[in-house]
């Protein structure tokens, strides 16, 4: 795993988030993840994510909204998770109030501008295969 280098500007946190939100609304069905899934006892069971989840003969990658239901109990807004390419790491990535960060055995890293350069290129290539 590679050192990481200054945390990103907010326009570039920006831009990352209008790419997954406009994947997110260009894939197909949706799937809906309730409390329990999340092993929440929560009245009712509420959807607490919904996820796209697109898949072709080279890569797949999932993008997960947080509901504003689950904003008080989860931390983060969006998941983004990527098997486009090669690396030497898997690329899971969660979109907070304020920064976005590679999420790698409980430990979240601040990204920096290389990473999100890969993030945008990830999120490009899903587009594309889905469109």
């Amino acid at each position: 795993m590679r050192e990481f280098g200054q945390v990103i500007e907010e326009n570039r946190r920006d831009e990352i988030i209008r790419a997954a939100r406009t994947l997110f609304d260009a894939a197909g069905p949706k799937r809906e993840a309730r409390a329990s899934e999340f092993e929440l006892d929560l009245e009712g069971d509420p959807i607490m994510v919904n996820e796209a989840d697109m898949r072709w003969t080279s890569g797949r990658m999932r993008v997960a909204m947080t509901t504003q239901d689950a904003r008080s109990l989860f931390n983060w807004l969006i998941e983004i998770t990527s098997n486009i390419g090669e690396v030497d790491y898997f690329k899971h990535y969660l979109v907070l109030e304020n920064e976005i960060v590679l999420a790698q055995r409980k430990v979240l890293t601040p990204i920096d501008d290389q990473e999100a350069l890969v993030i945008l290129a990830d999120l490009n290539t899903a587009r594309e295969q889905i469109s």
